[in-house]
């Protein structure tokens, strides 16, 4: 890299690291509150015949709402909109139409889930005894209006996106799990697991609410349309069929994960799904932020066609990606028994529960790393509009993972669905990355960016901070109350994420150094004082 290019790569770097502090803020207050509502129905319900239901139910609304609207249709349309960022009377007309069409499809949905529940459920569940298909059934009925509720909650959040405004989205993911845990507390009590999930259509909501709030605040006024002849809505629309088949086919890992769990003891499926909650935390607070800032950086320096300035971002992003998952990688595989005690382990979730969630854990905990990447380089594809290039990847790499997922368990046992997921991630950001590297023909040198070895420097003092933790400081604390064992487990997660970042930022990684900086009481201050003043509130 030349010397001017480099200041430009560093300012580009410290910028997409600020929006992804920004957007990892409210997604971590949105997983705490997430986790308390895990917590919540784990000291409640334990990992029970209820708990199994639930989650095989919550699939459903989560899997068609936000995963097939937000990861088919969002990715669709963000490059559309970010090539029109200057032209906001195109963006309202695109919107409202794709809005509308969307509305339509997703109350069909709604009522095709009301009325084939029972055979839904016995396909998701084949090993359930009656009475937990039975209590299936009648959370997919009860939780079916949330498909409609976070569809479209994720669609104006892709919007959003486009138009630069990320705090907005991830703020109201908090509010969907917060309303799922004061559900839980305030109403499980009279109406037993079915609280849970009215706290998904009470959040589902508050989401929809406030991102269409937000939205008209920038201008939009929404008017039913179906412009279906508007060069851009046909565009949409085109991108989105292999992207739909894509996300369909990604849904392969929780739906196989769940029938054959399901022919286990009752709870092992819980024990996996909470597993899955906890390895999920990267990326719902990281991973997604740093995917959701470069979305449009990337769509945008295609659409201007700067070629260079597309590799300078997507060199970031990885980069971002490595910075911010080696850590949690670590810290998942070596300390897993105390994420799994301090968060779930109360009530009627035993010691038993948490030695077997924290077993899975630590297999999930190899995935972090290969699925950040994974995912920034398939959001690079998306960005040029080509979106049959990652479908055929992930039509191997499903087919991989199915095939590992139905063999591995009879070797394994339970921990060989993990080890599926694990392959497939690896396999599929080796095979990304060498069509990648192909398309763009760029030789593998301006992939390896020096910056790189900041991680690892910083990877490596912090394994050796984590095995002392493991040694010397998690035995002394065991006798502690669960409110100071979790003080203590916080500090030395931040005291080690300091050393952390201070070693990666001394070999050469720019994030990092942008990323300390957030530990400024100034800055601090000066950003709180900025969100208490943003008029959406």
């Amino acid at each position: 890299m030349s010397a001017t290019a480099r200041p430009e790569a560093e300012t580009k770097a410290a910028q997409q690291a600020r929006a992804v502090g920004v957007v990892s803020l409210f997604a971590g207050l949105g997983m705490v509150f997430g986790y308390a509502r895990d917590a919540a129905l784990a000291a409640i319900f334990g990992a029970s015949a209820q708990t199994d239901a639930f989650y095989v139910a919550s699939l459903i609304p989560i899997m068609v709402g936000t995963v097939i609207v937000g990861g088919a249709l969002g990715p669709a349309l963000l490059p559309i909109l970010a090539a029109r960022s200057d032209q906001e009377s195109h963006i309202w007309l695109v919107v409202n139409s794709v809005v509308t069409l969307s509305a339509l499809a997703l109350l069909g949905i709604v009522g095709a889930l009301v009325i084939g529940a029972v055979p839904l459920a016995q396909w998701m569940a084949p090993g359930f005894d009656a009475e937990r298909a039975a209590l299936t059934v009648r959370l997919v009925i009860l939780t079916a209006p949330a498909v409609a509720l976070l569809g479209l909650a994720a669609l104006l959040g892709v919007t959003l996106n486009a138009l630069n405004v990320y705090d907005v989205p991830a703020f109201g993911q908090a509010l969907v799990n917060s309303a799922a845990f004061a559900s839980l507390l305030i109403l499980a009590p009279r109406l037993g697991i079915e609280a849970a999930a009215l706290g998904i259509l009470i959040g589902g909501a508050l989401q929809f609410t406030l991102q269409a709030l937000a939205l008209r605040h920038r201008g939009w006024d929404y008017r039913p349309s179906l412009n279906l002849s508007h060069p851009a809505v046909r565009e949409t629309w085109r991108l989105f069929v292999p992207l739909l088949v894509f996300v369909i086919l990604a849904q392969c890992v929780p739906i196989v994960e769940r029938v054959v769990a399901s022919g286990f003891a009752a709870g092992q499926l819980s024990h996996l799904t909470f597993a899955s909650k906890l390895y999920q935390i990267p990326g719902l607070v990281l991973s997604s932020s740093v995917a959701i800032v470069i979305f449009p950086m990337l769509a945008r320096d295609h659409a201007a066609q700067d070629v260079s300035g597309y590799m300078s971002t997507l060199r970031a992003g990885i980069r971002n990606m490595a910075l911010l998952t080696v850590p949690l990688s670590l810290w998942f595989f070596l300390s897993s028994p105390t994420w799994v005690r301090l968060i779930f382990q109360r009530g009627e979730f035993t010691a038993l529960d948490t030695q077997s969630t924290a077993d899975l854990l630590r297999w999930y905990s190899l995935a972090v790393a290969p699925a950040a990447i994974l995912l920034v380089l398939t959001r690079a594809f998306h960005a040029m509009r080509d979106m049959v290039t990652p479908l055929y990847i992930g039509i191997a790499n499903s087919l991989l993972y199915i095939l590992a997922a139905w063999t591995l368990p009879r070797y394994f046992q339970l921990p060989g669905l993990p080890l599926a997921f694990v392959i497939s991630q690896v396999a599929g950001s080796l095979m990304t990355i060498g069509v990648l590297q192909a398309r763009l023909k760029r030789p593998l040198r301006e992939w390896l960016d020096p910056a790189l070895r900041g991680v690892g420097s910083g990877g490596l003092g912090l394994a050796v901070l984590l095995i002392g933790w493991l040694l010397w400081i998690e035995p002394s604390i065991l006798g502690l109350s669960a409110p100071l064992q979790a003080l203590v487990f916080a500090c030395a997660l931040g005291i080690s994420g300091i050393v952390y970042l201070l070693i990666a930022s001394r070999a050469g990684t720019p994030e990092a150094r942008t990323y300390l900086s957030f530990f400024s009481m100034t800055r601090l201050y000066s950003f709180a004082a900025r969100k208490a003043r943003i008029k959406w509130l």
